[in-house]
């Protein structure tokens, strides 16, 4: 019988799972031997990889299923130097939590500019048997690692949730609860502090969006020049010009609401060069609590803590469940977050 071939040669999990009539991840379980499959299932799923020629993986490198180390994937660009302190905790009780079961963690530094074969490269070169990835969002690369029976669990990033199991933050109801803080203390003007963080899109949306819900409960119209703005790499001086365009007027802003902790300190630093005083002039508050408030170089900025103890413990906890085959379709679960009221914000008379 001939054998079936796609574009690229060799055939591939997904093509044999549409000729087979399921899903991927169906697919690649019947060859990992997990999850709970009929025996119809799985019929027609080697029939299908028997006619196309395939071969799966997971075959050639048995010893992965029974390894012993999980990978961790971090960010080592120099933009996200400023997380270091804020997932220091989660990774420690993701350490403690994989050696209960036996497990070792194995931290892999990678860069947006990796290409993805060479973090796969590290990833099988050490035997990992799993992956959490922080922040990281490659779609293509998680494909390729599920699809071989290596499972991966997202921590802290909303934009594939649809598609990997996930330990999200309510990034939503943390900016819905903040702005509500800033209300109850008499504000009605609150601008937004908004920047694109790679990788993350989701972030600045679910922010947004949580702000704005919070002003519209309250009657409050949002005008396009509420929202501030800044690139990453934005100049003070560039900083400085976007700052003044928002707060000179008669209507100014009493309160500012930023994406996270860490545009709050930039902004902080922005407004004190502009000769405001806060929380005297301006209130001050950011989702995200990601800056190390014991530094005495740190301004005490009033932020919606995250657990991330807690965002490791449940990170452990699902992937055990993924190991134990306990879970067979995409599960997410999100983590609220909880004021911290440092005295940037004041109530108004």
């Amino acid at each position: 019988m001939k054998k079936i071939k796609n574009d690229a040669g060799a055939p591939r999990l997904k093509d044999v799972a549409r000729k087979a009539g399921v899903s991927p991840t169906t697919a690649s379980m019947v060859f990992t031997g997990t999850g709970r499959i009929s025996e119809d299932t799985k019929q027609r799923v080697v029939k299908a990889a028997d006619t196309m020629g395939y071969r799966h993986h997971h075959r050639e490198r048995k010893t992965v299923k029974n390894g012993h180390h999980v990978a961790l994937l971090i960010l080592i660009d120099p933009e996200w130097t400023f997380i270091w302190h804020f997932i220091a905790e989660m990774i420690s009780q993701i350490q403690q939590d994989l050696t209960k079961l036996g497990l070792k963690t194995v931290m892999i530094p990678i860069s947006h500019h990796d290409d993805d074969d060479v973090i796969y490269q590290k990833i099988t070169k050490l035997g990992c048997r799993a992956v959490f990835s922080i922040h990281i969002g490659k779609d293509t690369l998680f494909q390729r690692l599920e699809s071989e029976g290596i499972p991966v669990v997202l921590i802290m990033n909303n934009k594939y949730q649809d598609k990997y199991f996930s330990i999200c933050v309510d990034d939503f109801q943390g900016a819905y609860e903040g702005a509500r803080f800033l209300l109850s203390l008499g504000h009605r003007r609150i601008d937004f502090v908004d920047a694109q963080r790679e990788d993350l899109p989701i972030l600045s949306t679910d922010r947004y969006y949580g702000y704005r819900k919070a002003l519209e409960e309250e009657g409050i119209d949002f005008q396009d020049d509420h929202r501030i703005s800044c690139e990453i790499g934005c100049s003070e001086a560039e900083l400085e010009k976007r700052f003044r365009r928002s707060l000179d007027g008669p209507n100014a802003p009493s309160a500012l609401l930023c994406l996270d902790d860490e545009i709050a300190f930039r902004a902080w630093n922005t407004l004190s060069r502009l000769g405001y005083s806060i929380p005297k002039d301006i209130s001050l508050l950011a989702p995200g609590d990601v800056l190390d408030y014991t530094k005495p170089y740190i301004p005490q900025i009033t932020t919606m803590h995250i657990d991330m103890t807690y965002v490791g413990r449940l990170a452990v906890n699902m992937l055990e469940n993924r190991l134990s085959n306990r879970i067979e379709t995409v599960h997410v679960l999100k983590v609220k977050q909880q004021l911290v009221d440092r005295g940037s914000c004041r109530s108004l008379d």
